[in-house]
Order: structure tokens, then C-alpha cells, then sequence
């Protein structure tokens, strides 16, 4: 059965189908889940008529949201008289997070509702999708989704994009769930704009003062999850890399993973700064270059971060 993320105004976490406003009544919770599951299969709009109790007929459509790899990821659902306008504003957005990758792949609606009128590239790293939000809700939570490790199928939450974007500052509603396992584990998700109904609050100052940190030569900085060593978060580019934060998603040598993984096993219980050097390149084109990374832990529940500080080795 499908679940339902947003009913009308409200906020749901993966909730019954047939108990949603839209599908009140006994005929209509036998009949939208069937127009839904046509809408998936066929990837195209789908329209039915439910008789109401006032002996008339309301108008059900379905109208599909396309996730990256053209898969059908979220149904729109709208009902009322046949003379009403659909709504047809693009307020949902669909999304997939590769474990092993770091690379999201997002709808080209959610790219809109990012203020990027261009898909700019194939995929984005995490932190550069991140670097579009000023702000969220239950970054633990998230970063639990996102560890193979942990039994956690399901995370829901808001954020709020940058100022500065062509569509103004926009408050999301994002829903999301992980589907296989260890390496091979992916999150999909959907987006909702829910900025009519729930104005963006404030931006975070924290997030607003690390984006605007001076560079600082020959150095680029930024948070990793330790369990999951996923960069999320990039403070600082050199720009002698030549990478943009699209691209800024280090991959390891494949001879110095023990190394690297024996500094994480340290830094669960370090205090101090640990240092490590290995080779790193940050797409399949690039040459393997050895950089320096101090790393220092930084307790934040039981999900320690790492503040990362990377230079080049000489």
C-alpha cells in the first residue's frame, strides 16, 4: 500500500492511503489506492470519477513525479469538481542518495525548487546539495538513514534553501527511505514545498557564518560523519584543486583504505587531533594525489563528527 507524506495542509509520515482526506468514504479507499498503482505503472496521468454522496461526481487525478531514473517515486493527488483547475504548481520533487557513491541524483523539479534552473551535471554530492540548505531539522536522524549500519528504514524532515536563489528562500518538507543493504543500500525520497502554508523560518546563523569563511590557502576543510565517512558538509575549497562542490566527493586509494579506516577506529575514541595521509582523487578522470588530513573529532551524540582540514602533500 502507498504511504502518505503530505495531506493537504498537513504534514503526514508514511501514513495509510485509505485513511487520508482524499480517500474518505468507503468507495474512495477502495478506489484511489487502484488509481495510484495506475499512475506507477503507467508513468503517465491517470483520471477517475467518484460518485459522492450528493449524487455527483468528483474528479480524481493522479499525476506522477518522476524520481532521476525516470521511475514513477511520488503520486500528486487532486479531487474536486470537474469545472476546478488541477493545481499544477511544482511543489514536489524526488530524490536518490547512493551509499557507496555519495552522489544524490535529483528530479528536475526539486533542482527548480533549489533555484537551480539547469541540472548542473550528473548528480550532486552531498554537500554540495547541502550547501543549497540554510537550515533543518533532525540532522541526526538523517545521518542515521544514511549508515548502513543501523536498522533505520524511514526519516522525515524540513529544511530550508539559501537565500540568494532565483525562487527566493523556500521551506521543504522532505520524506525519505532507504531500500537495500550494506553496500548496495540507496535512500529515495520526495520534497514538498510547504512554503504557502509555512513561511521559511530564519536561517541557521551557524550555517550562514560557516558558509562564509575565508578561504584559506593550500587548505580545504569540512565535517565527515564518522560511522559513514561521508564528507556532508564543505567548509573551505582550495582552489588549486580545481574541483567544484559539485565534484568534492574524495575517493580513497583502494591500498590505503586499512589506513584510513584505522584512523576513523582512533578517532571514535580520540581526543586529540590524529593525522593521516592517503591517496586521493575526486572523480575516475583525475590522477591519485596524496593529501594530508588532520582530523579532529568533534562529539555530537552518539554520531561524532570530524572536522577534516586537507592539504596536498608536497
Amino acid at each position: 500500500m502507498p504511504s502518505v507524506m503530505v495531506d493537504g495542509k498537513f504534514r503526514r509520515q508514511f501514513a495509510n492511503l485509505a485513511r487520508s482526506t482524499i480517500a474518505s468514504g468507503v468507495i474512495a479507499a477502495r478506489r484511489v489506492p487502484e488509481l495510484v498503482r495506475r499512475c506507477v505503472h503507467s508513468g503517465m496521468e491517470e483520471i477517475d470519477y467518484i460518485p459522492t454522496y450528493s449524487g455527483a461526481e468528483s474528479r480524481m487525478v493522479a499525476r506522477p513525479v518522476l524520481g532521476p531514473s525516470g521511475v514513477v517515486y511520488v503520486v500528486s493527488l487532486w479531487a474536486g469538481h470537474e469545472s476546478f483547475p488541477v493545481d499544477a504548481e511544482a511543489r514536489v520533487g524526488a530524490f536518490q542518495l547512493d551509499l557507496e557513491t555519495g552522489i544524490a541524483d535529483l528530479s528536475d523539479s526539486f533542482e527548480r525548487l533549489l533555484g537551480c534552473t539547469e541540472r548542473e551535471g550528473c548528480g550532486r554530492s552531498l554537500s554540495d546539495l547541502l550547501a543549497h540548505l540554510d537550515g533543518g531539522s533532525d540532522r541526526s536522524g538523517l545521518l542515521d538513514l544514511l549508515d548502513p549500519q543501523t536498522d533505520r528504514e524511514f526519516w522525515v524532515g524540513t529544511a530550508t534553501t539559501a537565500a540568494g536563489r532565483s525562487v527566493g528562500r523556500r521551506h521543504l518538507y522532505l520524506a525519505a527511505k532507504a531500500v537495500g543493504f550494506t553496500s548496495a543500500r540507496v535512500v529515495r525520497g520526495l520534497v514538498y514545498d510547504i512554503t504557502p502554508d509555512e513561511p521559511a523560518p530564519p536561517a541557521d546563523p551557524e550555517i550562514l557564518a560557516l558558509a562564509h569563511l575565508p578561504v584559506v590557502s593550500g587548505h580545504t576543510i569540512g565535517l565527515v560523519d564518522l560511522r559513514t565517512s561521508h564528507m556532508y558538509r564543505v567548509l573551505v575549497i582550495d582552489p588549486a584543486l580545481r574541483v567544484g562542490r559539485g565534484r568534492l566527493n574524495p575517493r580513497i586509494h583502494p591500498d590505503d583504505t586499512c589506513t584510513v579506516d584505522e584512523c576513523r577506529a582512533e578517532l571514535l575514541k580520540a581526543e586529540n587531533p590524529i593525522v593521516v595521509v592517503a591517496r586521493v582523487r575526486f572523480s575516475d578522470d583525475e590522477p591519485w594525489r596524496a593529501m594530508r588530513a588532520v582530523c579532529t573529532r568533534i562529539p555530537f551524540g552518539d554520531r561524532p563528527q570530524v572536522l577534516v582540514d586537507l592539504t596536498l602533500e608536497s
